[in-house]
């Protein structure tokens, strides 16, 4: 699961124990990991900081350690509850092209020719489709299938790819 981001004040705690911590501008082995299990955070997380800081640092005399990420980044959060109902609120047999689902229940489908405009306005390509869950049964069919294929050939054996 992924964590939330450092906020300055933590990232400023950190490098504070990084710097304390190097000789020289150097950090000595397993500081890194040492700092990352003490706030929380990944090995890459801390390398990132310390980087940063000493190439700002060597720019201009300025380290910088503060996050570039703007405030309220990332994608917006969906109530799932919200969605859940509106599809229910649509009858069953009024559900079935996803074009009239969407227009229901005012959720965007991909291949919305509204959106594929807007998509490619302005020289852009962008493109949206939907991405499948990544569902174990898929898995366990797969190996259904391969197991089946073992099994033919377990009883019959097979010389080439040509049909028996």
């Amino acid at each position: 699961m992924p964590t939330a981001n450092l906020t300055d004040d933590e990232r400023r705690r950190i490098l504070d124990e990084l710097l304390k911590q190097s000789l020289g501008g150097k950090l000595p082995r397993g500081v890194q990991a040492r700092v990352a299990r003490e706030f929380r955070c990944s090995d890459a997380s801390i390398g990132r900081i310390w980087h940063r800081f000493c190439e700002t640092e060597a720019k201009d005399g300025l380290g910088e350690w503060k996050s570039r990420i703007k405030q309220n980044s990332g994608r917006k959060k969906q109530n799932r509850d919200k969605i859940a109902a509106k599809i229910r609120a649509v009858p069953i047999e009024e559900r079935k092209p996803n074009r009239r689902l969407a227009h229901a229940t005012g959720i965007s489908n991909p291949s919305d020719p509204d959106d594929l405009a807007a998509g490619t306005a302005d020289g852009w390509n962008i493109r949206l489709s939907y991405q499948p869950a990544n569902s174990p049964d898929t898995n366990t069919l797969d190996l259904g299938l391969f197991a089946s294929l073992q099994a033919l050939q377990l009883q019959q054996p097979v010389y080439g790819i040509q049909p028996a």
